[in-house]
């Protein structure tokens, strides 16, 4: 039977707006020593500070590494539930809520995230012209000082100076507005000044105009402080949790076995003037195994994508001898991952056809540094292989994401890159960029995973793709050139099945390399809410594909329109 550690009385003997960091770090060490425990927590608000929480270096794949201030540092536990009972946590800075490290069985739930302060600005376009956009802050909300043509970005106990991009949000949906992109200041000279309190302007070659009446959220913090942080454990369970704001990506998880997301809500906190959740993903998982599944969720207004599920590829940089090679991450968000184990299955591919040549078993992981492994393999390593890529294809997961409300985010909706069985049901979504995206490259993000077997079934998909993030509603764009795109394709077996599609251009599906694809028994339905951007040949435009079926469809308000193909 489990222990029960309730914390009614140590947490309500704090004062209002006490730091509870200490009561929770307390708890977690004490809740370890027992075999099977549930931590429990009393409804209520607590606040968390990063002064005396627990501290650990940690790589966070799609996020930033460094030393992370903690509040539940879960790191080898088992059969542990922490059970919120209702409870508000509001973190104030650089605190991490909650990290499940190298442990197993173990729950979170009843409980909400936030944080004082956000780690985004917005603010109401004022006007926007002749590269200067003028918007109007609350600087009660979002305190901010204009010195020297510079402005910082001030909270209670971080600061930061200069931002990372511009993104329009429209003022009925809060998503993004319609037809934009970022606006990233990377190279970019930017001067600031304050026109009067709360007013400032900002001076910029912006990449579009943009609408006044409709607010701007400013980015300008990395993604540094993730809200839930899961790493090398399994079965893992994330249920009745609302993630209300987090620095980074809302939920992260890498190799880790069995998740499961059961009413886990990103979303705006009813009542708040606030436009942006989560600064990033709210969810994501990399070379994860066994089953995730994300059921019954609303994941909206995160400036990331809801869902992301992918692998990843390194490079080989060296061959060090007849059966060792030394690969690199290349991007820097993957720097340090424990990516490689001995007794992992790899595969080595050509990354201008992301088609796998050479399957090997590592025996021996020797890290050279943040940057480069070795891997000594079973079999000897295959002449001319240099810089080609190497993927960890044992580490994926069956997916079955379902019954979930997703959008009014920036980007787009379900990305999907896993070889193992997925299900995708009974969701609506509304993403501004495609609603589901099948890719994977070894030349940009190194996201790896063919896709093997996808069902896409009885989802309800409206007016998806209104902005930069995506060709069509459903969206398949491995990084494949054109010239190595032979008999073999990069995905396989997608079917689309009995799924709506309100669209306002009758962009449904767009991709290349698939050898087996099923659009059918499928309804189309011309929407009026936004005019058309682009030119929309067909509801479904496919290259280099085979075994094509698309039947049994049915068409509103599209004169133009593929109904039958068989290819």
């Amino acid at each position: 039977m489990a222990f029960i550690l309730d914390l009614t009385q140590r947490l309500q003997a704090l004062a209002p707006g006490a730091d509870a960091a200490t009561i929770l770090l307390d708890a977690v060490l004490e809740a370890k020593q027992h075999e099977e425990c549930t931590l429990r927590l009393p409804k209520g608000t607590y606040h968390i500070y990063p002064d005396r929480a627990f501290e650990k270096h940690y790589f966070i794949s799609n996020n930033d590494e460094g030393l992370k201030r903690i509040a539940f540092p879960l790191i080898g536990c088992r059969n542990l539930t922490v059970d919120g009972g209702g409870a508000d946590l509001i973190f104030h800075g650089k605190v991490v809520p909650f990290v499940v490290d190298g442990s197993q069985n173990v729950t979170i739930s009843n409980l909400t995230i936030d944080y004082d302060r956000p780690f985004f600005t917005q603010g109401k376009i004022l006007s926007f012209g002749e590269n200067k956009l003028v918007l109007s802050i609350d600087a009660q909300q979002f305190p901010y000082k204009v010195e020297n043509g510079q402005i910082t970005f001030l909270a209670e106990n971080w600061s930061r100076t200069g931002f990372e991009n511009f993104l329009e949000l429209d003022c009925c949906t809060r998503g993004p507005a319609y037809h934009v992109g970022d606006d990233w200041t990377a190279g970019k000279q930017v001067l600031c000044r304050e026109l009067s309190p709360g007013v400032v302007e900002f001076q910029m070659e912006f990449a579009r105009p943009h609408k006044p009446g409709n607010m701007m959220a400013i980015s300008h913090v990395l993604r540094h402080v993730p809200g839930i942080f899961v790493s090398e454990s399994r079965d893992v369970t994330v249920k009745n949790v609302t993630v209300y704001h987090a620095p980074a990506m809302a939920f992260i998880a890498q190799f880790t076995e069995n998740i499961t997301l059961k009413n886990y809500n990103v979303m705006l906190r009813k009542g708040t003037s606030r436009y942006i959740s989560a600064t990033a993903d709210a969810s994501h998982f990399v070379n994860c195994t066994g089953l995730i599944t994300i059921d019954s969720c609303i994941l909206e207004h995160q400036k990331d994508d809801p869902v992301n599920v992918h692998g990843i590829n390194t490079v080989i940089s060296r061959i060090c001898d007849e059966h060792t090679i030394e690969v690199a991450f290349m991007h820097y968000e993957q720097n340090g991952l424990p990516l490689y184990q001995p007794g992992d299955r790899i595969s080595i591919l050509k990354r201008d056809s992301m088609l796998s040549y050479f399957h090997g078993t590592v025996t021996r992981v020797f890290p050279v540094n943040q940057n480069y492994v070795r891997l000594t393999l079973d079999t000897p390593v295959p002449a001319g292989c240099l810089n080609d890529a190497v993927e960890n294809d044992q580490k994926m997961p069956e997916l079955i994401i379902r019954g979930c409300r997703v959008g009014y985010n920036r980007a787009r909706g379900f990305l999907i890159t896993t070889n193992r069985k997925v299900l995708v049901e009974h969701n609506h979504i509304y993403s501004p960029g495609a609603g589901i995206l099948i890719e994977g490259d070894a030349n940009f993000w190194f996201e790896s995973g063919a896709v093997q077997d996808v069902t896409i079934r009885e989802n309800h998909f409206e007016n998806c793709a209104i902005s930069q993030w995506g060709q069509a509603a459903i969206t398949i764009n491995p990084s494949v050139a054109p010239e190595a795109d032979g008999e073999t394709k990069c995905h396989r077996n997608i079917r689309i099945l009995s799924n709506r599609f309100d669209s306002f251009d009758g962009a449904i599906v767009w991709g290349h390399s698939v050898d087996g694809l099923t659009f059918q028994g499928n309804t189309v339905v011309k929407s009026d809410l936004y005019e058309p951007f682009r030119q929309v040949r067909h509801c479904i435009e496919l290259s280099r594909c085979k075994n094509v079926t698309v039947r049994e469809n049915t068409y509103q308000g599209f004169e133009e329109s593929l109904t039958e193909f068989d290819g």
